[in-house]
Formats: structure tokens, sequence, C-alpha cells
């Protein structure tokens, strides 16, 4: 482990970190309202919790906020969020006080090398080591203590875990008593080729639910309308760029040209920008309404998938856990996602296409988590500073100049290596996830995060541990795959400063830089001043977007695997756990109620993943305990920890069987109690091309063909973040004009007018 001295000034120097970034807060948070608090902007109306604008008073704002509070505005996912760093805050604090008191003292009064052995050679443990569990000969009673925190650990864990399902069950609930709009609605996919029709969906169904069923809206293949729809919504972003430069110019300057054919600055011919850009819009918006209007025509030509709407969420609840038909891998009926949600492209995906697509990215999943460890390793490897001045040795003089400068490296050289060369997975991972035809952006999401997750055990924390090693250590476990317990006995309690610092560094930089939003403010500045012309381009700068869950658990579920792996091992990692989640805790909740937008909201649906998670974080420091005093010849303590391992399990098994269903799905119980569907959630599953809005009339394509239209280049497709009524991604089927229906009925079916939503402007073409 790392001496004194290097792990004081990795305390120092995160100390350092986490004091300026907080200063940095609470002063520009006044100034930068568009940074600090963008959804007061996009959300009027919304009542948000206070928080203080004293120096040092939003901390305890914030701690006090209550969790209904934070439902209100930010949604179940993030208040699924916080309470994950809640949990973890009341779990290590708790053994934080045995760690401290008990363990550490224990470890330190050890003595593995006591005063005879060093007549023998040993080198007496110095630094972290000297209060690690490494500090303990084999055959002391001492070790009892470690034995007795196993139980103490798991079951203070085993506590706040239950109290954290069971409140989150309770909110759970509460989602689905609200009957948001989607809830009437299920996603029935793998239709067979000859009853892909509106009529025959239609008439499939009524014989099974009757005149609940109120609209089946056909998914088509729209690929070809999206990429004209990018195009449009691209050219559009630059004709509005180019008329604020137009407006901004000085009288007798010229007007932005644009050159057409030639090379880069010569030949060609030079028109106007505006003239050009409103030549290609039209053109564009030609070939939209051309193909809206062969889409609409032939609507049921290969589609294969369909969202069907019942007046009542009971008889969808019904639809979603009935098994449709006894042909197998047809008619597959699951509940549907939320509009905002929906993966339009994979919806349509077959069967065996998606089984096909899921088999091989699994693999390929799989090998890239055993080819990562290669690159990892050596970059793991490299980091150390014998290794960079073996390999540099003009380095060599320049590390020993300066002590600190040198325990800088020790301590945080790793680490940030270890980060950056991780920081290029999620978009590989959510990539593999988006191939396999997965039906929405979050079930997208939740598969990138288990592919995550298993990437940094394998990868940040295994491999962390037997970097010294790795290739010897790989082939062991290749030959004997249960020997990866008895090298983790033998690496956990050497590697305990590299996780410290580890977890160091995330809890007082990466947390509050997080808060602090040096970079979003910067970009914001720049794109400002230098590039931002329009008024969509403006807010583009200041946007923040949505967080992604799915990327983000997994690093937060690592930390609660090794801060327990490490609990009893090396104990003075679990204060820096806790500054971790306090942080975390303090820092999400602001963030998530007062910065980021939610695209969607799935009610929590990451929840049984993370339970899930966190229990195996708990087995697996269970079974290197054991494994730790096993190589010790503990066999009295070895023994003695089997039952809780079997309880463990029970605990795990127990609250899934119970709560597994009611957490994935709407009862009966509560669904009936819900009203029954208005006009507008009939609608919402739309396929929101075919409603994108054109300047073209229905008399200006009757003798216009696509293939007159242009194609769109590579120069006009998408690239913008220009709001429009076009945009991928964005709710437009509940924000574009629907078309006009019977007031009364919806396909003949009356509907109750007391339940009918206002109605939405629709959005009308910039052009």
């Amino acid at each position: 482990m790392a001496g004194t001295s290097e792990f004081a000034v990795a305390i120092v120097i995160n100390a350092v970190i986490l004091i300026v970034f907080v200063l940095i807060y609470s002063i520009l948070k006044r100034r930068f309202e568009k940074i600090y608090f963008p959804r007061r902007i996009l959300n009027k109306d919304t009542v948000f919790p206070r928080l203080s604008q004293s120096f040092f008073g939003w901390i305890l704002d914030a701690l006090r906020w209550d969790d209904d509070s934070v439902y209100a505005v930010a949604g179940l996912d993030a208040l699924l969020y916080t309470s994950f760093f809640r949990l973890g805050l009341y779990v290590f604090s708790a053994c934080s006080i045995f760690g401290i008191i008990v363990l550490i003292p224990v470890n330190y009064y050890g003595d593995a090398c006591n005063k005879e052995a060093n007549a023998t050679g040993c080198v007496p443990y110095d630094g972290l080591d000297s209060i690690s569990l490494t500090n303990i000969r084999s055959t002391d009673d001492r070790l009892w203590a470690h034995w007795l925190s196993a139980y103490i650990f798991v079951g203070i864990a085993l506590y706040f875990i239950d109290r954290f399902y069971t409140h989150f069950i309770s909110y759970r609930m509460r989602y689905f008593s609200e009957g948001r709009e989607h809830m009437h609605t299920v996603l029935v996919r793998d239709i067979p080729r000859d009853a892909a029709s509106v009529e025959n969906v239609t008439r499939v169904f009524r014989e099974i639910y009757g005149d609940e069923v109120i609209e089946v809206d056909i998914i088509q293949n729209c690929t070809k309308l999206r990429r004209f729809i990018a195009a449009r919504d691209q050219a559009q972003a630059q004709l509005d760029h180019v008329v604020a430069v137009k407006a901004g110019l000085k009288p007798g300057k010229k007007p932005p040209h644009t050159r057409l054919g030639g090379y880069v600055c010569c030949g060609g011919t030079l028109v106007e920008s505006e003239q050009h850009l409103r030549e290609k819009i039209h053109n564009l918006d030609v070939a939209i309404a051309n193909k809206q209007s062969r889409l609409k025509k032939r609507p049921e030509k290969n589609c294969t998938s369909a969202f069907v709407t019942f007046r009542r969420v009971s008889t969808a609840v019904s639809a979603a856990q009935t098994l449709m038909s006894s042909t197998p891998m047809t008619w597959t009926v699951t509940a549907a996602p939320e509009p905002r949600d929906v993966h339009w492209d994979n919806c349509k995906m077959a069967f065996h296409n998606r089984s096909i697509r899921t088999t091989l990215f699994n693999i390929a999943t799989f090998a890239l988590v055993l080819f990562w460890i290669i690159p990892v390793a050596f970059v793991a490897s490299l980091t150390t500073l014998e290794a960079l001045s073996a390999s540099l040795p003009f380095l060599e003089p320049i590390v020993n100049a300066n002590a600190v400068f040198k325990a800088f490296l020790q301590g945080f050289l790793p680490t940030l290596a270890l980060l950056i060369f991780m920081a290029l997975l999620p978009t590989i991972l959510t990539a593999f996830s988006s191939a396999q035809g997965l039906p929405s952006i979050s079930e997208i999401n939740f598969s990138m995060m288990t592919k995550y997750y298993w990437f940094q055990v394998v990868n940040v924390f295994f491999v962390s541990l037997i970097a010294g090693s790795a290739f010897n250590a790989i082939s062991d476990i290749i030959s004997s795959p249960f020997s990866v317990f008895s090298l983790l006995s033998e690496a956990i309690p050497k590697t305990g400063a590299f996780f410290v610092n580890y977890i160091m560094l995330q809890a007082f930089g990466s947390h509050t830089g997080d808060l602090a939003r040096l970079v979003p403010l910067i970009l914001h500045k720049i794109k400002w001043k230098l590039l931002a012309k329009s008024e969509a381009e403006k807010a583009a700068t200041w946007n923040p977007g949505s967080y992604n869950y799915g990327e983000s658990f997994p690093a937060k579920i690592l930390v609660v695997l090794i801060g327990l792996t490490y609990a009893s091992v090396a104990p003075l990692i679990l204060p820096f756990v806790v500054v971790f989640f306090l942080t975390g805790y303090i820092v999400y909740r602001i963030n998530l109620v007062f910065v980021f937008e939610p695209s969607f909201e799935t009610g929590g649906m990451l929840f049984q993943a993370v339970f899930d998670r966190i229990m195996a974080a708990v087995v697996l420091y269970e079974l290197t305990l054991i494994a730790i005093l096993a190589i010790k010849n503990l066999l009295p303590q070895t023994i003695l920890l089997i039952p809780l391992i079997l309880y463990t399990w029970y605990f795990w098994s127990g609250r899934n069987g119970a709560y597994q269903r009611v957490i994935n799905n709407i009862s009966q119980e509560k669904a009936c109690h819900i009203r029954v569907a208005s006009r507008r959630a009939a609608h919402l599953f739309q396929i929101p091309e075919l409603l994108a809005p054109t300047s073209v009339s229905p008399q200006d394509i009757a003798d216009i063909d696509l293939e007159d239209s242009p194609r769109p280049s590579q120069d006009m497709m998408p690239g913008s973040a220009a709001a429009s009524p076009y945009a991928l991604g964005k709710d437009a089927a509940s924000k574009l004009e629907l078309e006009p229906r019977d007031s009364g009925a919806i396909d003949g079916i009356a509907v109750d007018e007391s339940t009918e939503d206002p109605a939405e402007p629709g959005v009308e073409s910039t052009v």
C-alpha cells in the first residue's frame, strides 16, 4: 500500500479540489441562472423546492427536501437515483463506526512483523498497510473481529436495503396510480404478415376485448422519411443562422453566400445562402409530404408491429400480461413505453432478427470484456512511476526532483488513467444495445447499464487488483475458474490504497465538478459569443439535456462493491465512501431538480437491476472475505460465515419472489380505479414522422413524384441542436397537431367526454 506521505498529499489535493468547486458553485450560481438553474427557465409554471442563495445555505436546503418534492419536480427516476445515494450514505456511515472504532485499532496492533520476525529479515509494515488486514498474523485471535465485522456490515446493509426496497415500492405504486396516458396502450410485435393491417389487428383484438379497443396504430418503415426530415431540420437550422447573420450586417456588407459545385475555394457558382436554403427546404418539404402521402395510402406494407390503445388501463394490463397466441414467436404483447421513450426503428424488428442480434451482440460484449483487459492492464502497469521511468528515462530526474510532485503522481496517475480509459465504453455499449432491437430508449439504457456494470467489475475492480501479473492471472483463471477467489484473497489486502484514491477522487472531485459545471459554462460562453446567431442556436448553448442514468449507475454501484469488499480488509476506506455518497446525494439532488430536463419517465424501471447488483456486491464481499480467511487457514471463521451467505441469498431471492411482479406490472387493483382514456391518449402513438407539418399543401404534391425530389446529401445531414417540430426523440405525438377526428367517437367507439384533456396547440412550419 501507499506510504503515509503519498496518502496525506492525496487527501490534501482532493480536499482542495472539493473546496474550490464548492466555492465556484456558491459564487457563480447567482450570476448564471441558465447554467445552474435552466429548468426554472424551461418550466416557469413549476413550483421548485427552495434553494438558498446564501453562500453555503444551499447545502442544508438540499438535505432538507422531502422525497415528495423531488418526485413532483424531477420524477421517479430521479428519486430512485438520489435514494440510492442516501442508501449508500446510511449503510457506510453505520459501518464506519465499527470500522474506525474497532477494526482500525485491531489491525494497527496486529503487528504481523514482530520483533522476533524482524530478526529473520521481515520488514515491518508502514503507512496504510499498518492499519489493514495485512498487518495481522494468520494465527492471531484478533481475526475474530473481522469475522464479526462481516455479520455487522451485512446486517446493516440488509436492513437499509430492505427499507430502500419498501420505500421505492410505495412510490412505484403511486406512479402506477396516477394513470398516465401511455398506460392505456400496449405494444404488439411479431404480427403475422397476413394479419399486418389496421383492420386485421383491430378485428383480432376486438374479438377478445370488444369495444375496449379504441385505436390501432401500425408501425411503418419510415427510414427514408426520417432521413428527409433530418435533412430538412438541418437546412432550417442553417437558414435561421443565415437570417440572423444577415440581420446583424452593417449597411453595405454582402449577405452570406454559398458555393455550389467546384472545389473547396474555387470553381462553381456563388449564390445567396438564404435563397438557396429556402429552395432546399421547399424541395425537402415536397419530398416529405409526398412520402407521407404514400405511406398513408399503403400503411400495411411490411408492418409487423403496432400500438393498440384501450379505453381502460385494466384492459391494457390484462392484454400485456396475457399470452395472446398459442403460436410461438407471434403476437408478442408488452406494455407500451412512454411515447417520448419509443425507439421507432427497433419497434418493427422481427423476432428472429432480434434473437440473432441479441446473441451476436452479447457474444461481442463478452469478447470485449475479455479483450479490454489487455489494454487496461497495460495502461495500469505503465502508470506506475517505476514503469514510466523505465520506458521514458528522461522522466526520472523530473519525477525525483520534488517529493510532493512524486507523491502526487503516485497517488493520482493510475486512477486518472483508468477513469479516462473507461470513458470510451458507454458509446460502444449503447450502440451494441441499440442494435439488439430493444423497443425503447430506456430499455437500451438498461441493457447498456448491465453491460457497463460488468465492464466496471471486471476491468476496474478485478484487473486493477491483478494488474501487476494480469496475463499470468488470466491463464490461471482459464485453467481453474475457482482460483479467482484465491487470487482476490491475495490481491485485495495489497491494493487498498489504489481504491481509496479511486473513491477519493470521485467523491471530492467528480461529484463537485458536476456541481460546479465549469465545462458547460465555458462552452456556453464560447458558443454564445462566437458561434450562436439564431435564437435556437443560443438556446442550445445552455440547454443541458437529460441525465443518462444507465451510463451513470454502474460506476456508482461499483463503489458499493469496492466499499463493502474493503470494509473489513482496509476499513480506512469507509469514511471516504461516506463522503462519496454524501456529496453525490447533495449534488445530484440539486442537478436533477434544477439542471437536467427529463426526456422521458420510466417510473424507476432501473430499480430491479440496481437492487440485484447491490445484492451481488454483498454476496461478493462475503465470498472474498471467506477466501481471505481460508487462505489464512482460519477454518472456524470460514465455516461460520456460510450461514451468513445462505441468509443473504434467502433475503435476495425472497424479495424478488415477493415483489418483482408488483414492481414490474400494474395490478388490476390499481388499474380499475384509473380513469378511462381521453381522445389524446388514443393518438399518442401515431408515428411522429407521418404527422410532421410542412409548408406544402396536398394540392402542391398532386403532380410531384418523390423521385423528382432531391436526395439529401452529406452536407444536409443532421448535426444541429436547433429546436424543430421534426426533431427525433421529442414528444412529437403530443406536440404536433393531430388529424381531426369526430369529437364524440374514436373509430366508432364512444369516449367519455368528461375525460378529455385540453387540446394542445399545433406546431406550424417555420418556413
